[in-house]
């Protein structure tokens, strides 16, 4: 519980450190809604960049490293990079994500049971996980258990500024190689070593990370599947219909959808 505590206050002081100081300490973004890919993409910019990625940090931080965030936007943080992902495949990672962590502790447990409680009001009940997750999404499209702001409030604060650096976690996934030099070039990395930057590509690769394939479930672990587009296999016309009603428009924004009927299209 000390540690827990601890973490949410290194949190806040390195939040405003980073706004005030950023720019003295050299510190590097990697923002996110949770569930988006951003742990993915800091630890590839701490290997390339040789900088340090405290992520189970429990004090403020006061060197030059990579920061991994859910933060709410602010103008004043210098180069943030954030990724963005398809809603409905964050949601679905949220589900799992949550359901996992749960039975890490009775602290968690009591955690999500609080944030998500009709998906553990439904859990005995339900018979499968596309079941389970429309008891899940209502409460997930009010807030994620990291933050507040819900996935579409967070997106529109960060996915649009012009001040940020914008990436997507499927381009990370057709692309890793080409997506991170972006970013790279982007953060002001002058030369970048292509042997270097594929060899921090491969090192963190899903199979290499795992030592599964891309589709292979391993519902215990952080990275449970791998793949793009696996929200088709959860969402039914009542779960898309209602996150059209509370995200559809900032999903058309995105261009992750085209068709703005495309809730209608579901079984």
């Amino acid at each position: 519980m000390f540690t827990i505590f601890m973490k949410k206050v290194s949190g806040r002081i390195n939040y405003f450190t980073s706004i005030i100081y950023g720019n003295k300490f050299a510190f590097y973004y990697a923002c996110e809604y949770p569930r988006s890919g951003g742990t993915w993409v800091a630890h590839m910019l701490s290997d390339y960049l040789q900088l340090s990625f405290p992520k189970n940090r429990v004090f403020p931080l006061g060197h030059s490293c990579i920061i991994h965030n859910h933060w709410k936007y602010n103008a004043k943080l210098i180069n943030p990079v954030y990724v963005v992902r398809d809603g409905r495949d964050v949601a679905v990672s949220s589900m799992f994500y949550a359901l996992k962590n749960s039975k890490k502790s009775s602290y968690y447990f009591k955690y999500y049971k609080k944030k998500f409680p009709n998906l553990f009001k439904d859990l005995p009940k339900q018979e499968s996980d596309r079941e389970l997750f429309n008891s899940f999404i209502p409460d997930w499209l009010k807030g994620s258990g990291a933050t507040k702001y819900s996935w579409s409030e967070h997106v529109q604060q960060w996915a649009f500024n012009k001040n940020v650096i914008v990436t997507r976690y499927e381009d990370f996934h057709r692309d890793c190689f080409i997506t991170l030099k972006y970013v790279l070039k982007r953060l002001g990395v002058e030369i970048i070593d292509d042997e270097l930057l594929n060899f921090t590509v491969r090192k963190f690769s899903f199979e290499k990370q795992t030592g599964r394939k891309p589709g292979d479930l391993d519902a215990g672990n952080n990275k449970r599947k791998g793949i793009i587009g696996d929200w088709k296999n959860y969402f039914d016309n009542r779960a898309a219909s209602l996150f059209h009603q509370h995200a559809g428009g900032v999903l058309l924004k995105l261009n992750y959808e085209t068709d703005p009927e495309w809730y209608r299209k579901l079984g």
